[in-house]
């Protein structure tokens, strides 16, 4: 232990290297004074003044690559990584100071307990520096961390968590689902183990096992558990972060088998400067089911494209899903039922540190779900009714994560679920609320 507050009492000096310089291109009266006043405070320590400092600056109208950096390294050293990350991405696109800005967003990493993270922003900042200083120092770095434990190459992750589900049927009338209440509480259990093996340059495999069970106290038809296996090839294609594999999940109700979903993801994330990322990802999904399910069996894609920006301090993403079906469907009789929708997912997720070891995070979710061919359902002696299934959904979720150890996290979280369907059956509402502690080892 001694030794590791050593290094890290290193990299929080090195942290401290801020430009203390002029904010260059910019004119008298437009914040260079608070400029110049923060970066005083900073050498003295004072950095609550530098930060107010820094802060009167950019609201003056500074707006440079130096101020960016002094307001990231003040807001680490006063302790808020939420913020200090904000700042150092806005540098990402900024020419000459990608390799430092990697450099420090790899210390608010290993500070957050994310090691492997670290590891990847330091390999970035050595290849991207063009300064032998930032690159010695960036290889030390990577040193001291690939000696350290937690950057073992398999890490694990464990979470356990009771709650509460205010309609577990999905449906305001549980009767036509077959249980006779709709609102209970239950536990969660996700176990993971996740390995990553370099395989030369800035590629590398991981593999992924999980386990996840929840288990309701009464409703015991809905109780889930579900096993993963994946297996990804991650690396660096030019200014892409990419991602190709495959995953296994078996899924088991109430202890009966219930269906194999075999995934082929693609997926690649780039920065595009100014703090703001690009996210895409594709997964193509073959669903096996029991036969009393065999409906859901088929094909299933999911496209899905996210924009990352920061806001303020805030690190916001918007994001829009396509899902495509194709089902077996259900035919009892004359009536049919499908099973194939088609379905667009907008969102918008904002999180934020309210404290250097508290954050918050909120999620907002429409979802419009059409379904492919029309339901032609009895409605009572020789009539059908013959109407295509449409769903209208609104999600909202909010979560507040506090860590009162580098690899521990106590959650508390709650979501509002609408749904506005098409057929009445398939209206309802839910709220679940679920706290709980997790561990990374």
């Amino acid at each position: 232990m001694r030794r590791w507050l050593q290094r890290h009492g290193l990299w929080v000096c090195l942290m401290a290297l801020a430009p203390l310089s002029p904010a260059p291109g910019a004119e008298e009266g437009s914040g260079t004074d608070d400029f110049e006043g923060g970066v005083a405070a900073f050498q003295r320590a004072d950095y609550g003044s530098a930060l107010e400092h820094f802060r009167r600056a950019h609201q003056a109208g500074l707006d440079t690559p130096a101020l960016s950096y002094n307001l990231g390294a003040t807001y680490y050293r006063v302790g808020e990584y939420g913020h200090a990350r904000v700042e150092f991405e806005r540098l990402l696109g900024a020419e000459g100071w990608a390799a430092l800005a990697r450099y420090n967003l790899a210390l608010i990493a290993r500070r957050q307990g994310r090691p492997e993270e670290a590891v990847r922003e330091l390999r970035r900042a050595a290849r991207l520096s063009r300064d032998p200083k930032l690159t010695a120092l960036a290889r030390r770095a990577l040193e001291a961390v690939a000696s350290e434990p937690s950057t073992r190459s398999w890490i694990g992750f464990l979470s356990l968590a009771p709650g509460y589900d205010g309609n577990v049927a999905f449906s305001d009338e549980p009767e036509l689902v077959g249980v006779s209440d709709n609102d209970d509480v239950f536990v969660e259990f996700l176990g993971l183990a996740s390995g990553h093996f370099p395989s030369g340059g800035n590629a590398g495999f991981r593999f992924d096992a999980s386990l996840f069970a929840k288990d309701f106290a009464e409703v015991d038809e809905f109780d889930q558990i579900s096993l993963r296996l994946a297996g990804i090839r991650e690396g660096a294609f030019r200014r892409w972060w990419t991602g190709v594999g495959a995953i296994l999940d078996n899924v088991y109700l109430d202890g009966e088998y219930f269906e194999t979903v075999g995934t082929f993801k693609v997926e690649g994330r780039r920065p595009l400067g100014e703090g703001w990322t690009l996210e895409l990802r594709n997964r193509l999904s073959r669903i096996a089911a029991d036969d009393d399910f065999r409906q859901l069996e088929g094909w299933r894609n999911q496209l899905d494209i996210a924009l990352g920006l920061p806001v303020a301090a805030v690190r916001t993403t918007l994001g829009y899903q396509f899902e495509f079906n194709d089902r077996e469907d259900l035919s009892v009789g004359e009536e049919f039922f499908s099973r194939s929708p088609n379905r667009h997912s907008f969102y918008v997720e904002a999180s934020g540190a309210v404290a250097p070891d508290w954050g918050v995070t909120g999620r907002l979710e429409y979802r419009l779900s059409a379904y492919r061919d029309e339901d032609r359902v009895q409605s009572g002696g020789a009539s059908f009714i013959e109407k295509t299934r449409e769903e209208h959904r609104f999600d909202l979720r909010v979560r507040t994560d506090w860590s009162p150890a580098p690899t521990w996290f106590v959650f508390g979280e709650y979501g509002y679920t609408s749904n506005d369907a098409s057929f009445d059956e398939f209206d309802y509402t839910r709220n679940v609320v679920r706290i709980g502690v997790e561990r990374m080892f």
